[in-house]
Formats: C-alpha cells, sequence, structure tokens
C-alpha cells in the first residue's frame, strides 16, 4: 500500500534580531573575547629577561681569581642634576642585579660615594649580595668638582684583599685632574686604586682632554643618561669588562 505525503506548511521567514538585540549580542560576544584574551596574558610568564634592562643581562666568560671592590663615584654637582634620577633608579636595578649569583661573587663589594666640591660615603663597602644603601647624601656644589675628595673617601674604607676599581658616573668636568699619566698614575696608587673607568651620560657632553691626558686607558664610554635602564645597561657593560667578562643578554 502506498502512503501520499503531504506537504506541511511553508516556512515563513526567520525571525530577526531588533537592532538592540543584536547590539547585545555583539557585546556579550565581545567581553568573552576581551575576558579569555585578558586570563591569556595574565598567565603568560612574567618577563625577566627584558634586554632593555640590566636583569636580561648575564656576565659569561672566565674570570680571575681576584675578587673586586667596585666603588661607584656619582657626580652630583649642578651639571649633573638632569641625570640624578635616572642615575639613582639605575643603581638600584645594579645592586639588584649584583644579588644574582651569576653576576658578581660572594666575596666581591659594592660601595657608593657622592662627590662635587666635596664628597660623602653613601654606602661604605659591602659584599654584593648584601645589597647596599642607595639613599642620596648631601655634598657640597661649590664653585667646582674635585676627584680627590672622592679618593680620600675610598681611603677611608677597610683594607681588602679585593682589587678597588673606581667607576665614575660624571661630566668629567673636575678641575683637580693630574697634568700627566704618569700623575695619573701615581694618584691612583697612592690611593689603592686599581682602576678607573668614566661613564658620561650624553653625547652632547664634551670631556675636556685632561681626562684623557690623566687616564689615558679609561676612554670615556657614552650612553643615555635620561633612561635608567641605558644606566644601569652601562654600569653593567663597564663591571663586566672590570672582571674580564662579557655582558650577554640572558637565556630564555
Amino acid at each position: 500500500m502506498s502512503v501520499m505525503l503531504t506537504p506541511g506548511p511553508r516556512l515563513g521567514p526567520l525571525p530577526t534580531l531588533s537592532p538592540p538585540a543584536r547590539r547585545r549580542r555583539w557585546l556579550l560576544a565581545l567581553a568573552a573575547m576581551t575576558t579569555l584574551l585578558l586570563i591569556g596574558w595574565l598567565l603568560l610568564p612574567e618577563s625577566s629577561d627584558s634586554p632593555d634592562e640590566l636583569r636580561g643581562y648575564v656576565l659569561n666568560g672566565p674570570r680571575g681569581p681576584r675578587c673586586v671592590r667596585v666603588v661607584v663615584g656619582m657626580d652630583v654637582s649642578g651639571s649633573m642634576q638632569s641625570f640624578a634620577q635616572p642615575r639613582n633608579q639605575a643603581l638600584t636595578q645594579l645592586v639588584v642585579w649584583s644579588r644574582e649569583p651569576r653576576t658578581l661573587r660572594k666575596t666581591d663589594e659594592l660601595a657608593v660615594v657622592d662627590f662635587a666640591f666635596d664628597a660623602a660615603t653613601r654606602s661604605t663597602p659591602r659584599p654584593a649580595h648584601d645589597g647596599i644603601d642607595s639613599t642620596t647624601t648631601s655634598t657640597s656644589d661649590g664653585t667646582a668638582t674635585l676627584l680627590r675628595p672622592l679618593l680620600e673617601q675610598v681611603a677611608t674604607f677597610p683594607a681588602s684583599k679585593c682589587d678597588t676599581e673606581l667607576l665614575l658616573l660624571s661630566d668629567a668636568q673636575l678641575s683637580d685632574l693630574p697634568k700627566t699619566s704618569g700623575d695619573g698614575n701615581d694618584l691612583l696608587n697612592r690611593y689603592g686604586i686599581h682602576d678607573i673607568r668614566l661613564l658620561v651620560p650624553s653625547d652632547g657632553i664634551s670631556v675636556p682632554q685632561e681626562w684623557n691626558v690623566a687616564f689615558p686607558s679609561a676612554s670615556p664610554e657614552v650612553f643615555d643618561g635620561t633612561d635608567p635602564d641605558s644606566t644601569a645597561i652601562a654600569f653593567g657593560h663597564t663591571l663586566a669588562d672590570l672582571v674580564g667578562q662579557r655582558l650577554e643578554p640572558r637565556s630564555p
């Protein structure tokens, strides 16, 4: 027996959403997508190896047996005031970075001395892994910026078996520079300085020729002193040079 199928009623056009309903559906979909993106971003591991910050670098390469006492000389004279804030922020980066096992050794030391017309110790030498005080001291600007008060502060530090390395952040406008390289070497030896380095925070600064005459092996290292990360990385490169290693980006 055959069965005859009769067609059912024709379907009318599907109902359409009103503009407000479509807008609500679109906003709900956008909110859901935004929530998923936010969750994904929060679950990403924190980036601790940015090549734009000192913490994104490590020291690599062989190093000799000697420990180092790194004295950071901060030029706080009037001509350096525009670099004061990024300089202090960079110092904080240096202190944190120096405490990492792959940076300095437990026997290495850090110290900070502010200088202008006179000098004041911001932090006496301490093991690098212990951290240091980064509070700015009170020093006199006076009519000139002098190197010898800084050296005299270094001479008051307790004796150390480490090599004392002096790292100056300065425009080198120093009124008492030695007249010859021989005089420069004698001055450093008198105060127990093994080596000296100069960091200059702008390519617009004209380092006096007297600096190059007095310390020909300490050619100015120029960087952007208005940027704390650039300043901190300049610290890192110089420290690497002082210990005979290389500053390289941290491996992922």
